[in-house]
Parts: C-alpha cells; structure tokens; sequence
C-alpha cells in the first residue's frame, strides 16, 4: 500500500484534486501484539510454576482472552481507512459491526504534523495529525500510515494548492 498522495489536475481554478484511499499498516500495532504475546507467555508461566494443581480451564480461559483482544485489535485495524474524495474532502471510516464515518474540507487544515515513536520509527509507520478550523474534528489523527513523512508533505502541498484555489487565507486578529 502506497500512502503518497498523487495529484491529478482539474478544470475548475487551479486547484488540484487529490484521489485515493489508504489503510493503516498493522506494523502500527506491533507493540501491542508484542505485549499480547508477554501476556500469554506470562500466563503459562504462572499456570506451570504455580505449586497448586488447577485445571486447564485456568489456562485456557486468560490466553483466549488476549487471543481475542489480539484479533479484535487487528480486525478493528482492518476496518478503519481514510479516503481522499474528489470534493476536496478528507473522509474516514472505521467500525466492524456497526460503521462510523466522517469527513473535513481539506481547506479547513491549518497544521499537519509527524508523530513517531521509537517503534513506529524502526516498522516505518507513523501518525500524521492534521489540525483544523473545523468545530467537530480539531484534531484528525491518520494513523498507522506507511511512509509518514511523504504523507505529510505530499498532504501539505495538497492543502496549500485547495486553499489557493479558493481564495483561503488566515489573518490574525489581536
């Protein structure tokens, strides 16, 4: 999966339209798979080196626990995706039973920013936050995204060119 955004032209103004879809990369959830996995090695560890005689249901019971929290998490990852429409907007969704969708004007972004911790850093993933004008989402966290910081660059010089071709500008009012 590709996260860098490629621009295709319009005939309105000189603004650009941006078309895709992207999907969080499961290396994103890494550290919680790895601490899922020290659980249950835990769990035996205790199970066998407790002194008392218990029946396996006392195994059994904690790893299909973290086994469902495992796969709950990566199915939650599979359902969630962020799509680029071809109104200027910004629209994700996420949900497995029941779907949850939103969307953001792209001219309303003001800040799009990299967040990467150490983990993130090593699988190359990362979140790029975007901050808006928008009152409902001020914050839009994509997360898990591949190649993060062509995300982000490719996202900014997006916005900057929509924001042109409306005729958007900030001023500050003191």
């Amino acid at each position: 999966m590709n996260a860098v955004i490629e621009y295709t032209p319009v005939k309105r103004a000189a603004a650009a339209k941006v078309q895709g879809h992207v999907k969080p990369s499961q290396a994103y959830n890494a550290g919680h798979y790895l601490s899922y996995a020290l659980m249950a090695v835990a769990v035996v560890w205790a199970y066998v080196a407790l002194p008392w005689d218990l029946h396996w249901v006392f195994l059994a019971v904690p790893l299909g626990l973290i086994a469902f929290r495992a796969v709950y998490r990566w199915v939650d990852f599979m359902f969630l995706s962020y799509r680029f429409d071809d109104r200027e907007r910004i629209v994700w969704s996420w949900g497995i039973l029941s779907r949850h969708t939103g969307s953001l004007e792209v001219f309303r972004v003001q800040n799009i920013t990299l967040h990467q911790s150490f983990f993130e850093r090593l699988a190359g993933v990362g979140t790029v936050i975007l901050e808006t004008r928008d009152e409902t989402n001020p914050l839009l966290r994509l997360v898990g995204m591949q190649k993060p910081e062509e995300l982000r660059a490719s996202l900014t010089d997006y916005v900057q060119q929509v924001r042109r071709a409306r005729g958007v500008s900030e001023a500050s009012v003191n």
